[in-house]
């Protein structure tokens, strides 16, 4: 299902992209659903024009999630900050600001349009505009297989993905940054690997905590058993990665059957309890 909104403004429609996510995502996670397991959403802008592209893989009504997060839109200085930085990380520029007071007031006036409307919301190019070039932190997560059995590591490929993709978003919206690639794997190792391009460094031992903070999440509130129920059952197979990807990635050769077989909570702890993010900054 499709969501978008236009203004004449394109960065200024850009941070609402960025700053609305983060009240979506909220409001999603308060209902304990998590994104790749319960839903994806593709969020970009073009030419002014917001798009949330969103996908549901469980019965949640997505329109009263985006009316809700329309509701409890905030302009508040932390969380504009936050997108403000994410813009800057994407952009590799700073972001230079008129007047801080006009800048919220426009983003209330975009919120308070509906969406999926043909009206274009008129607001002023010289409220936001791109500054100077600045110098970037690479942030990497790498998920390992360590000592697990070669046998489980299609699972562990899978719940190690699924909390690489949550940890880097947690990242990005915590520290203002971009999320510049989600899971993917070297060539070499098979590692999987996250980046995040960040505005700022943050120390090391806050990234710890949050990764921990998004592990223990997942494994709470049930998103990583949702997950297993999933693959154990072939007719909700949507989580399960192609048979290529999963042969390049772990040598070995999976299918619906196996899948099932594998998708136990015995395997899950297994997982959980070794899966360690190895954290580097560049």
């Amino acid at each position: 299902m499709k969501f978008t909104k236009q203004s004449s403004n394109h960065i200024l429609s850009h941070l609402y992209e960025h700053l609305f996510f983060i009240h979506l995502d909220t409001t999603l996670r308060e209902k304990d659903l998590y994104p790749i397991i319960d839903y994806s959403i593709d969020a970009y802008t073009t030419d002014g024009r917001v798009v949330f592209d969103i996908e549901t893989y469980r019965d949640i009504d997505i329109e009263e999630c985006i009316a809700q997060a329309n509701h409890e839109f905030l302009t508040i200085k932390e969380l504009t900050d936050i997108a403000i930085a994410q813009l800057e990380a994407e952009y590799t520029c700073s972001m230079a600001i008129k007047d801080t007071q006009i800048l919220e007031e426009n983003l209330t006036k975009l919120n308070e349009t509906p969406w999926n409307t043909d009206s274009t919301v008129q607001i002023p190019n010289e409220i936001i505009s791109k500054g100077g070039e600045v110098p970037l932190y690479i942030l990497t997560l790498t998920a390992a297989f360590n000592n697990l059995p070669a046998k489980i590591r299609p699972l562990h490929r899978l719940i190690a993905g699924v909390t690489i993709d949550v940890a880097v978003s947690d990242i990005a919206d915590t520290f203002g940054g971009f999320v510049r690639s989600k899971t993917f794997t070297t060539s070499a190792q098979k590692d999987l690997i996250g980046e995040v391009q960040l505005k700022e460094s943050v120390p090391r031992a806050e990234l710890t905590m949050l990764i921990d903070e998004t592990k223990h999440e997942l494994q709470s509130s049930g998103a990583y058993a949702r997950l297993v129920a999933d693959l154990s059952d072939t007719k909700t197979m949507m989580h399960a990665p192609s048979q290529k990807r999963t042969f390049e990635d772990t040598g070995i050769t999976m299918d619906d059957n196996k899948w099932k077989e594998l998708a136990t909570n015995e395997n899950l702890k297994s997982i959980t309890d070794q899966l360690v993010l190895e954290i580097n900054i560049s």
